[in-house]
């Protein structure tokens, strides 16, 4: 802390504790132990002391409130007001992120928008409830069981240490063991889903949270270098006029008969292959050759199926 004579150390100390509840909620003993580390003299704190200088910002015109015994700072000493095109601006932001299905990105916009919103005059606010609903996992969800698991899995990416998860297949109904390196939890038709890395495929894959059963976190790092799980395949020139890229995809080059070349990186493989075998004949996986083999598998059993039923015709 600042030692200034012309300053008092009182005022010092208060605005010291605005600074901090603007940072998140803090109880008595913490505001106590974190003054007291940064006193030079030693002066020592009581919870009458933090008491009164929580009571002067909320003379001040602060909105300080109590809540599970910490205080928390509801309106921030800072008055925003935002135009209707401004909130526009927003919302058009949050649509954005919705439609990127990036958890990650779904979580933070939310903080910002809750900071903000602590930042709003009354016009603003009055117009921000009225008009506009901003991000929030409960509208990104079809089944609110999904948020509690939505916001489990999102720390333990954060953690970024390797998985051992049982997992029940979606079509099989099995349950089966899988050693992985997380990633980020992503929002899919209203679903959570964890992506992250296949340590025996080489493989990114999507799992659906609610049919994971065991989750044991190892103590190995993850490598935060992710092996390349791109395809690259071509589409031909009457497919190409129509197609529009999807989120994991890049337009690597359009061919001089029309066709275009597309990078797809990071989309959960095996719904990529069934999603390429309804494009029939307009598309060619070009590499890596393990992914051409399974399009022909995938390929070869969809004919079988036709073949039986010929059969049982004959």
């Amino acid at each position: 802390m600042i030692n200034n004579p012309k300053i008092s150390n009182t005022c010092l100390r208060v605005f010291e504790v605005i600074k901090l509840l603007i940072q998140k909620p803090y109880s008595i003993e913490e505001l106590i132990n974190i003054l007291s580390e940064k006193e030079y003299n030693h002066n020592i704190y009581t919870q009458e002391t933090i008491v009164k200088y929580i009571t002067t910002l909320r003379v001040m015109g602060l909105k300080v409130a109590k809540e599970k015994r910490k205080f928390v700072l509801k309106k921030y000493p800072i008055d925003l007001n935002l135009t209707e095109k401004e909130l526009k601006t927003l919302e058009k932001i949050e649509n954005y992120i919705i439609n990127e299905k990036h958890q990650s990105f779904c979580t933070e916009f939310k903080k910002l928008i809750t900071t903000l919103e602590k930042c709003f005059d009354d016009k603003t606010l009055n117009r921000y409830n009225t008009n506009f609903s901003f991000l929030s996992v409960e509208k990104n969800v079809k089944n609110l069981n999904d948020i509690p698991l939505i916001n489990k899995f999102e720390k333990i990416c954060y953690d970024q240490q390797k998985l051992k998860i049982d997992y029940v297949d979606i079509n099989t109904k099995n349950t089966d063991t899988y050693y992985l390196e997380p990633k980020c939890v992503k929002i899919i038709h209203r679903q959570g889903f964890l992506q992250a890395y296949d340590s025996d495929t080489n493989e990114l894959k999507l799992f659906l949270l609610r049919n994971i059963r065991k989750v044991i976190q190892r103590p190995q790092k993850t490598r935060l270098m992710w092996y390349s799980n791109e395809i690259i395949y071509r589409l031909d020139p009457e497919f190409a006029k129509i197609y529009k890229l999807k989120t994991e995809e890049k337009l690597l080059s359009k061919e001089s008969d029309g066709s275009i070349i597309i990078q797809n990186c990071e989309e959960d493989k095996e719904t990529f292959l069934k999603r390429l075998l309804k494009y029939t004949t307009h598309c060619e996986i070009i590499r890596p050759e393990k992914y051409r083999k399974k399009m022909l598998a995938l390929i070869e059993n969809t004919i079988d199926i036709y073949k039986e039923d010929v059969c049982k015709c004959d």
